[in-house]
């Protein structure tokens, strides 16, 4: 008798285990809808957004272990960063939960034919389909901004289990006060209902955007969570800096570009203007 009920014991802790690990994450209606209406196609490309592009690509060169070496790319999009890095020899995985983004990365991959993907998967970053100390960077170009902090977390630990030891993250967040930045620089300051909502935002960090909630973050609060989630040697740096409120032409023009390149680069850990940078990102290592 005990052995039968020893037995039907180990059956349900068994399949607690499973069940557990089967949970299905959701993400939130209005952040599926945000980008399932394809906003993220081409975004890279578009004049505002050309130097977050350039600014990424600079830190990935500067700060990613030569290749060859595996590069899990999570809520990567439609791919944009992880055909960059396949291009450069890496090894690249590439996971995101929306549908769309997935399927449009794949007729992408048609075009790169050359330097395919090792792996598209449509998933979630609290519950990455990869085994234990496998990775050598992990990417997280998204997963921060859509997550609310216990959820951050659990995303996060899921970088630090399937990293290899010594490993990388990279994650970037949302700049607390770029709305106030943007709604000064566009005038939309003007309009009261968009007041309160940045005054909302500074207080509380959450911030919406057409059908998405976005968590923001400080420099020092991307840092904690960071570290809070067990890896060390963890770094910000500012992605467009004060590059984000300049004109156009400053772009354009091929010297003014490279020399605004040289300030951004010079300036990037700088704490007391990484406030002013749209997007801003932590480097750490796993122990």
């Amino acid at each position: 008798m005990k052995i039968k009920y020893l037995t039907l014991f180990i059956i349900l802790s068994l399949s607690n285990i499973n069940f557990l690990m089967a949970k299905n994450f959701e993400i939130p209606k209005g952040t599926k809808i945000f980008y399932e209406s394809g906003i993220e196609k081409d975004r890279l490309d578009r004049k505002m957004n050309r130097l977050e592009k350039k600014r990424v690509e600079y830190i990935l060169d500067t700060f990613l272990p030569n290749s060859p070496a595996t590069i899990l790319d999570v809520g990567g999009g439609m791919g944009v960063y992880s055909f960059y890095l396949s291009k450069k020899g890496y090894t690249v995985y590439l996971i995101d939960p929306v549908v769309l983004n997935i399927e449009e990365a794949k007729k992408n991959g048609e075009t790169h034919k050359d330097f395919p993907l090792a792996r598209y998967e449509v998933g979630d970053a609290r519950k990455i389909d990869v085994p234990d100390s496998s990775i050598d960077v992990v990417l997280f170009f998204g997963p921060l901004y859509h997550l609310d902090e216990e959820n951050r977390q659990i995303a996060l630990k899921e970088a630090y289990r399937v990293l290899k030891p010594d490993g990388m993250i990279l994650a970037q967040g949302v700049s607390k006060y770029c709305t106030l930045f943007n709604a000064y620089f566009d005038g939309k300051i003007k309009d009261q209902k968009m007041a309160l909502e940045i005054k909302n935002t500074l207080k509380t960090n959450d911030l919406v955007y057409k059908s998405a909630k976005f968590y923001t973050h400080t420099p020092g609060e991307l840092k904690s969570e960071i570290e809070d989630a067990g890896f060390s040697k963890v770094e910000v740096l500012a992605i467009e800096g004060l590059g984000k409120w300049i004109d156009d032409e400053y772009f354009e023009d091929e010297r003014q570009r490279e020399q605004l390149l040289e300030f951004l680069e010079i300036t990037q850990f700088d704490s007391s203007i990484m406030g002013v940078s749209s997007h801003i990102m932590a480097i750490g290592q796993k122990k």
